[in-house]
C-alpha cells in the first residue's frame, strides 16, 4: 500500500538545539539522547492523535537500539513531553508546530471540494449532445443504468445490516459516512473541526463500521460536546479506542470520564497560542 505524504511531515526548526530543555537532554545524554528525542517525535506524528502509550516505551527502546531507561529519562525528566492520566505521552511543541501545517491541508481540502461543485455545476451548465448522437448512445446508456440498478440493489442488501459499512472505494464511502452522520449524529458537524475526508477513512479503516456509529451517537447525544470538544476526529478516535478496549462499558458513560476533557482543552489552548505565535522559533 502506498504511503500518505503527510504521514512522514513534521517541522523541525533549525535552532531546537538551543532549546534549554534539548540542550540539557544533550549534556546529560549526548547527541543520542537528541537523536531518539526527535525519532519519539516521529513516532507521535505518525499517530492519529498524536499520543503515545508509556506502556509500549520498551518497543520503542528495542527499535531504537537503547535501553528501556534512556526511554524512560527522556520522556519523563526533561519537560519535553507531557503525560495524561491515560498513560499517553504528546509533544506540545509538536503540536503546536504541526498547526499551521493542519490550518494548510484544511483549506486545501475546502479549496479542492468549492472546485469539485464548481465542476458539477458547470458540468450541469453544458449543453445536451445532438439527437443523432442520444439516439446511437440510447441503448448503450440503458444497458448502463440497469447494470449500475443492479450493482445498486446489491450493495444495498450488503449494507442493510449497518448504515456505515467498510468499502474499499474512498469516494462513495465518504459520501455515505457524511449522509449518516448527517441524519444521525448532525451535531457532530457543527465542532470547531469537523472531519476530513482523510480522517474519516482513517476512522473507518482503525474500526468496526459499528463502534464508529455508536460513538458518534454518544457524541451527538452529549450536551456539552460543542463547549468542551473542539476536534471531532481526536474526539471520535480516542472514544472509539476505548469502546474497542472497553466494549462492555454502557454509551453514556463513554464521555464520563475527566481525563479526555483535559486533554482537548489542553489541546485546544495549544491550538490557540499556535494562532498567536505562528512560526515563532523555538525558545
Amino acid at each position: 500500500m502506498a504511503m500518505k505524504k503527510d504521514a512522514y511531515y513534521f517541522p523541525h526548526f533549525s535552532n531546537a538545539r538551543s532549546d534549554r530543555k534539548v540542550k540539557r537532554l544533550i549534556k546529560d545524554l549526548s547527541f543520542e539522547g537528541y537523536g531518539i528525542y526527535f525519532m519519539l517525535l516521529e513516532v507521535l506524528r505518525d499517530q492519529s492523535d498524536f499520543r503515545y502509550p508509556i506502556a509500549d516505551l520498551d518497543l520503542l527502546a528495542d527499535e531504537f537500539g537503547t535501553s528501556d531507561e534512556v526511554m524512560h529519562k527522556i520522556v519523563h525528566q526533561y519537560e519535553l513531553f507531557e503525560i495524561d492520566e491515560e498513560g499517553m505521552f504528546h509533544s506540545p511543541k509538536l503540536i503546536e508546530y504541526l498547526q499551521p501545517y493542519l490550518d494548510k491541508s484544511e483549506r486545501a481540502r475546502k479549496a479542492a471540494d468549492k472546485r469539485w461543485n464548481l465542476s458539477k455545476s458547470n458540468a450541469n451548465a453544458l449543453p445536451e449532445q445532438s439527437k443523432s448522437n442520444a439516439g446511437q448512445n440510447a441503448s448503450k446508456v440503458k444497458k448502463s443504468k440497469v447494470k449500475e440498478s443492479k450493482e445498486s440493489k446489491v450493495k444495498e442488501d450488503l449494507d442493510a445490516s449497518h448504515p456505515l459499512t467498510d468499502t474499499a472505494a474512498a469516494d462513495p464511502a465518504i459520501t455515505k459516512f457524511r449522509e449518516w452522520v448527517g441524519k444521525e449524529a448532525p451535531l457532530v458537524n457543527k465542532m470547531e473541526e469537523p472531519f476530513t475526508e482523510e480522517q474519516i477513512l482513517k476512522l473507518q479503516e482503525a474500526y468496526s463500521a459499528k463502534i464508529v456509529a455508536e460513538v458518534l451517537s454518544a457524541m451527538h447525544n452529549k450536551k456539552d460536546l460543542l463547549k468542551k470538544y473542539r476536534s471531532a476526529y481526536l474526539t471520535a478516535n480516542n472514544w472509539c479506542k476505548r469502546r474497542r478496549e472497553q466494549p462492555n462499558i454502557a454509551g453514556n458513560q463513554l464521555f464520563t470520564d475527566s481525563t479526555q476533557d483535559e486533554i482537548n482543552e489542553r489541546i485546544a489552548k495549544i491550538h490557540e497560542q499556535a494562532a498567536r505565535t505562528r512560526h515563532t522559533p523555538v525558545d
